[in-house]
């Protein structure tokens, strides 16, 4: 018989518990958290880039290429949140965070 608190390994004996462990499967994550990263360095830049032009630093007509490429990442952005809207990837408590900690 364990101890009074002792970890019995999985959740046998426990009601809805499991006898056998089942692997969490994260196969095609990376792609995403990489692009999730890209999209969000660039609104980063997009962001920067109008903070300084409202500071007056820049002057957004000589340097019309440069604000239609932050205009253009922060559409870039506005369509993968979209996306992940869509699709509800955007939920923060995933259920291998959930089995891990025990929930």
């Amino acid at each position: 018989m364990p101890e009074l608190g002792a970890d019995t390994g999985l959740a046998g004996g426990r009601p809805g518990g499991i006898e056998e462990p089942q692997p969490v499967l994260r196969h095609g994550r990376r792609g995403r958290d990489v692009v999730a990263g890209l999209l969000t360095l660039g609104l980063g830049l997009a962001v920067l880039y109008f903070f300084f032009a409202f500071i007056g630093t820049i002057d957004m007509g000589e340097s019309i290429v440069f604000t239609i490429i932050a205009i253009a990442l922060i559409l870039l952005w506005l369509a993968g949140a979209f996306q992940r809207w869509r699709t509800g990837g955007g939920t923060l408590v995933t259920r291998a965070d959930r089995e891990r900690r025990g929930f």
